[in-house]
């Protein structure tokens, strides 16, 4: 299978449509939309992304990788926006050679439309 390499404009077109999708039920205003998108076109992982969702912190990215790669790939994710979680799941019995990377990322702009991420006030003194 051949696959085709996008550039940031296009992945950042594709993810906001995706994300629009995801976030159509919670009023999330375009500019927000655009913004995380941005964010994301730029992670530049070494995998495709197969889900976007939303999640506690911000945007869950799924990735689906042969067990010989998903370390790499992993590796390559932290370099993007703020990490909050990641879980790697091994497919084994349901299919072989193939694990999935679930990624949370926090993307604060979201924040007044998921939960968990209530900004902390602590004041001193």
């Amino acid at each position: 299978m051949k696959q085709v390499r996008l550039d940031e404009n296009q992945i950042a077109n594709e993810l906001r449509l995706a994300l629009a999708r995801s976030v159509a039920q919670r009023d999330v205003p375009d500019e927000v939309i655009k913004s995380v998108s941005g964010k994301i076109a730029k992670i530049r992982p070494r995998a495709p992304i197969r889900k976007l969702d939303i999640c506690a912190y911000g945007i869950c990215l799924d990735y689906f990788v042969s067990p010989q790669e998903w370390r790499e790939v992993l590796f390559g994710l932290l370099d993007g926006p703020r990490v909050r979680g990641f879980r790697v799941f091994p497919w084994g019995i349901l299919v072989d050679d193939l694990f999935q990377i679930r990624v949370e990322h926090q993307m604060e702009e979201l924040a007044p439309y998921v939960g968990g991420m209530e900004p902390l006030t602590v004041e001193m003194g």
